[in-house]
């Protein structure tokens, strides 16, 4: 949990000559020149002009934001959620009165998600309407732990946006599915009884694989050997042949970090999801098995393996468990960061993009016991793989992590490589012949049956169309005139309606037509459920209702209608010659628009021999060849372009990571700084980036007790960015080393960038007796913040310390009308009295 630094002396709200109220340290001079209102409307306009959104605001601007805000609510549907520290709330809740209002809260970190839930998040993240925005304290963050709080709840909202939208996002996962129907003739089940009690090992993609990748090659022939897709051209360097590839992802990314697979089709079995991505299945010219049901109106009704999520790596893991195999070894199962910020092995393409430098504070235990950081995702993980093991376990499955660097898993056992039992005798690894590609006559029963089962759907969603368009023009009907009750009938004919679309025959096609239309179905939810509808409002819903089911039986009927398309030409693709020159142009049209690599065809074109180009013009001959002799070619093409599309949604910014450093320093955690240095080399070069490192091995060598050359580090930390935070270490090993006169130098100008340092110049000025210049600093900081009462109280000390009894007695009563209760105060008092007297 974020957690305001305790050292922090927020003080009490003090004004500028706008009126503004806000905690000096917090926003500093920000507002000395233009009024919070006038920057608060350059810096929002138009971002809460949104209906039916969550603003979730990270910062409260010492409540002025909430002040602010309260004079424009929200627009229909939308709520503002503030989250602040709990301290930062106690000093400034008097800003505003939100008691009565239910549609701007307030909240602390600590139960920021519980208020969220009050407030409908689900429903908020089902419609994808959640915004996350950085007060100016997060922007600013003048206290560096808002920009902890910043980037802590970022990547939380962005985890749970992410999951609301894919659990409706299913559309595609459907789409997969059915474009997937010709390739999945042999259920997963086949695997069945094939290595029941053996042992495997689970390949993923965490960058400790790199450490292990030589005792893999050594002993892969007493294991069943399980990888992840994605680390495929990280095998490629190696002598390592899995058994099996397991893939599972819909997304057109999955093409371009599996790719590689490709090269194995001759070698391993592909494992895969029923929703894989189309084009990668299709161009796989091995034997693959399916998992989970075939068609997707079967939910539940499959005696198959099944799939699980959220990742590929889940997938790998439940597949073992399912195929009985006893000891499971994992290797690359990371779920964190390695000390340099990497996440995974080499070889694959998230290791080409700078390592993460984590501003999260997350961290979980690794096997050998020291810390490492993560980030939410793998926190997610390393929970669902726990419970995979709970379910081993239960049916007398163990489990070994040999990684010492890897996150502690629950139910996971860490076993160094010596010490793991290895098989005595080898694995019979006949598993790509026994389960082979079909021969013509399964393929061409698999086409039939398809078409079968496809025209059925057919006829079914044609009907739910039109059911859903009669339905539309009674909704309309019913509401004619303003006045439904006269048209009750209508009310009727709709309720008949809907008995049709959820009866036994319809149900099970009907729910898929509504995932279709999921997205027009969310216009249905309303995040607000206060609200009073009109009949208009009562009719749109309506309209909404039956279009929505409208648009999605009809992109579910224009899936199984490409599909049936797609079936005709793997028929044609079985015939034999001759076949019509118009037939051929229509397959090789179908070859190149359906995104399938060339290599899923050639054994079609080789079946051929030379005997098809005789029903070929010299146009169409050329493109065969061409695709023929140049898969090689094609494949390093799609291998260079790859990268591109996964640029990866992070930025390489700099910014915070002086926080972290600050973070490391305090904890007095040296390798964790040597870590962060490290990490910068990585990334181009520019000033911040020099200036952190400068900062960073500063830090390092004052840990190392070597303090002249930490000032000379911090001397060359002259970036906006690190300026202040090297002045304050060059002023505190000043101070240490009785160095007044750099001390003063170092803090004058911490104090030109901030007033918030006048009372550590004043200090310095006492030490140094030099009182008359202490009492005007300490004057000059106290008309910013009048209220400071440990600065009062320094302040009356010195002019008791200076005989000025009259001054001491104006602070100290002057401390005792802010705070009645103050002993202190109290106490001087009765010495200056004494004195007096």
């Amino acid at each position: 949990m974020i957690k305001l630094d305790p050292n922090i002396s927020l003080g009490k709200l003090i004004k500028n000559q706008f009126g503004d109220q806000f905690l000096f340290p917090i926003h500093r001079r920000s507002f000395e020149q233009i009024d919070y209102k006038t920057s608060f409307i350059r810096e929002f306009d138009n971002i809460f002009d949104k209906e039916n959104t969550l603003y979730i605001i990270v910062g409260t601007d010492s409540g002025m934001m909430v002040k602010q805000l309260l004079k424009t609510p929200p627009e229909k549907g939308s709520i503002y959620l503030f989250i602040d520290f709990p301290e930062v709330i106690e000093r400034t809740k008097k800003q505003y009165e939100l008691r009565h209002n239910k549609r701007i809260v307030v909240s602390d970190v600590i139960n920021w998600k519980n208020e969220a839930e009050k407030l409908n998040l689900k429903t908020y993240g089902y419609i994808n309407k959640i915004e996350i925005i950085q007060s100016f304290a997060t922007q600013y963050h003048h206290v560096h732990d808002y920009i902890l709080l910043w980037n802590h709840l970022f990547e939380q909202v962005n985890q749970l946006k992410w999951e609301y939208g894919s659990t409706l996002d299913s559309e595609i996962f459907l789409q997969c599915q059915i474009k997937n129907l010709c390739e999945e003739y042999n259920p997963a089940k086949k695997l069945m009884n094939h290595y029941a009690g053996k042992s495997a090992l689970i390949l993923a993609g965490g960058p400790s694989l790199d450490q292990h990748i030589q005792w893999i090659e050594q002993h892969q022939d007493k294991y069943l050997i399980i990888a992840v897709s994605r680390i495929a051209n990280r095998l490629r360097e190696t002598a390592i042949i899995p058994d099996i590839f397991v893939s599972v992802d819909p997304n057109p990314i999955n093409f371009n970090v599996s790719k590689e697979i490709l090269y194995y089709s001759d070698k391993s079995i592909l494992v895969h999801s029923n929703h894989i991505y189309p084009p990668l299945l299709g161009s796989w010219d091995g034997s693959s098995l399916y998992l989970n049901e075939l068609y997707p109106w079967e939910k539940g009704n499959s005696d198959n393996i099944q799939g699980i999520g959220p990742t590929v790596t889940n997938s790998a893991i439940y597949l073992a468990i399912q195929i009985e195999i006893k000891e499971i070894i994992l290797f690359g199962v990371d779920l964190c960061f390695t000390p340099e910020g990497f996440t995974h092995v080499s070889g694959t393409i998230e290791r080409l993009i700078p390592p993460k430098i984590n501003l999260n504070k997350q961290t979980v235990l690794t096997n050998e016991g020291n810390e490492a950081e993560t980030n939410s995702s793998y926190f997610s993980a390393i929970e669902s793989i726990a419970k995979l093991g709970e379910l081993g376990h239960s049916l007398g499955c163990t489990f070994y992590n040999p990684s010492a660097t890897s996150a502690h898993i629950e139910n996971i056992e860490y076993k160094t490589l010596n010490k793991l039992n290895i098989p005595n005798i080898s694995l019979e690894k006949s598993l790509y012949k026994k389960i082979n590609r079909p021969d013509n006559n399964i393929l061409g029963n698999h086409y039939k049956q398809l078409t079968k089962e496809l025209h059925k759907v057919k006829n079914k969603l044609e009907e739910i169309v039109q059911l859903s368009k009669k339905g539309l023009e009674y909704n309309h009907l019913f509401f004619a005139g303003n006045t439904p009750e006269k048209n009750f009938k209508y009310k009727i004919k709709m309720d008949k309606i809907e008995s049709k679309l959820k009866n036994k025959q319809l149900k099970n096609i009907s729910d898929i037509a509504i995932k279709f239309g999921a997205k027009e179905f969310l216009n249905f939810l309303v995040p607000n459920n206060d609200q009073v509808w009109t009949n208009d409002e009562i009719k749109m819903h309506g309209d909404v209702y039956y279009h929505a089911f409208n648009t999605g039986a009809l992109r579910f009927l224009q899936a199984i209608k490409k599909q049936l398309e797609k079936i005709e030409f793997r028929q044609l693709e079985l015939a034999s010659p001759p076949i019509s020159a118009e037939k051929i142009s229509d397959l090789l049209y179908f070859w190149h628009s359906s995104k399938e690599s060339t290599n899923a065809r050639i054994f079609i074109l080789k079946r051929y021999n030379n005997e098809l180009y005789k029903y070929l013009s010299n146009k169409q001959e050329k493109l065969v060849s061409c695709a023929i002799n140049n898969f090689t070619i094609e494949l390093e093409v799609k291998q260079k372009d790859s990268p591109i599309c996964v640029q990866m949604d992070r930025e390489n910014k700099l910014e915070g990571i002086e926080v972290k450093l600050v973070d490391l320093f305090n904890r007095k955690d040296d390798k964790g700084l040597e870590n962060i240095i490290n990490t910068l080399g990585l990334y181009e070069d520019n000033e911040e980036k020099e200036s952190l490192i400068h900062l960073a091995k500063g830090y390092l060598y004052e840990l190392k007790d070597d303090s002249s050359q930490a000032v000379n580090e911090y001397q060359y930390s002259s970036n906006p960015l690190t300026i202040e935070l090297s002045l304050k270490r060059i002023a505190a090993i000043a101070l240490d080393s009785s160095d007044l006169l750099s001390a003063e130098s170092a803090l004058k100008l911490l104090c030109s960038i901030s007033e918030e340092y006048l009372p550590e110049l004043a200090e310095l000025y006492n030490i140094t007796k030099n009182y008359e210049q202490a009492v005007q600093t300490y004057a000059d900081y106290l008309d910013i913040n009048p209220e400071n009462i440990i600065v009062l109280v320094k302040l009356g000390r010195l002019y008791l310390k200076t005989d000025n009894l009259e001054g001491a007695e104006f602070i100290f009563n002057h401390i005792l009308e802010l705070d009645p209760n103050n002993e202190l105060a109290s106490e001087q008092l009765s010495i200056i009295h004494s004195k007096i007297k």
